[in-house]
């Protein structure tokens, strides 16, 4: 029964558990900044160089003709290449071998939200933003956990929004839902929630194909630290019933490969497939 609490415990105090107002002010700026520098750039690029034939090599299919004339511009940051994958499987789940290098969990909350607004591109934009923006708070709380540092979290916040790739953040893409999950995976490790890591790191294998990878850092920082709940103690950390919650990692990739087998009788199709 003492296990049992302590379990409950541990999982209730989550990665955002001791997030505050400076902290998410903090984060603000860097997260609409970045934004506005994305969407600043790529719409005047979309009315400046058109489609460039885009459409007929990476979206043959048009599903971007739903969003109207002003819409494809105005969503010339989020919706490009990959993105078109992610939202034929939003919409129709895996019909086509090609589909499925990419991750399930991205897409099915995708569809999951289209139902509510009515748009599968609106829907991952929303997903992604959200996602960017839990995954820059998790961070800072990292960078100072690490750092002890609260200036030198900031400044590695403001460089993790404007470094060029950061583009994919807002897109319709699984980067910033991957950022949002691994983060809290280590944040959640470092400081001893380990059932929150298993979960977190699980999300994570189920969202890319690297995802299961997280499994050799979490399981380095359970055995040698360093750890928060156990700063006083040196050298290896013995076993303990806890450790169990890591193996939610690879159940993560599992579930992906369960998916795979059941579409298309290969549960490795996803790692072969690109």
């Amino acid at each position: 029964m003492t296990a049992l609490v302590a379990v409950s415990t541990t999982a209730r105090r989550s990665p955002l558990a001791a997030v505050r107002a400076p902290v998410l002010r903090g984060v603000a700026w860097p997260l609409l900044a970045s934004r506005l520098v994305v969407w600043a750039t790529g719409v005047p690029a979309m009315l400046a160089l058109g489609y460039s034939g885009w459409r007929a090599r990476a979206d043959p299919a048009n599903l971007t003709a739903g969003l109207g004339s002003v819409g494809e511009v105005v969503g010339a940051p989020v919706m490009r290449w990959d993105s078109v994958y992610y939202v034929e499987i939003a919409r129709h789940g895996y019909t086509q071998i090609k589909q499925a290098g990419f991750f399930p969990l991205y897409p099915l909350l995708t569809g999951a939200l289209d139902g509510i607004v009515g748009s599968t591109v609106v829907a991952g934009t929303l997903i992604s933003l959200v996602a960017f923006a839990v995954g820059l708070v998790l961070f800072d709380r990292l960078a100072v956990l690490e750092t002890g540092s609260a200036v030198v979290a900031r400044r590695a916040v403001w460089l993790l929004a404007l470094f060029p790739a950061s583009l994919f953040f807002s897109a319709v893409y699984t980067e910033a839902l991957f950022l949002a999950l691994s983060v809290g995976a280590f944040l959640a490790a470092r400081g001893g929630r380990w059932a929150w890591a298993g979960i977190l790191g699980g999300l994570a294998a189920a969202t890319r194909n690297v995802g299961v990878m997280l499994l050799v850092p979490l399981v380095i920082l359970y055995v040698w630290g360093p750890r928060e709940d156990r700063r006083d103690e040196r050298g290896r950390f013995p076993l303990r019933a806890d450790a169990l919650w890591l193996a939610l990692v690879p159940l993560g990739c599992a579930a992906v490969a369960t998916l795979m087998w059941d579409r298309f009788d290969d549960p490795f199709t996803a790692w072969t497939s690109q």
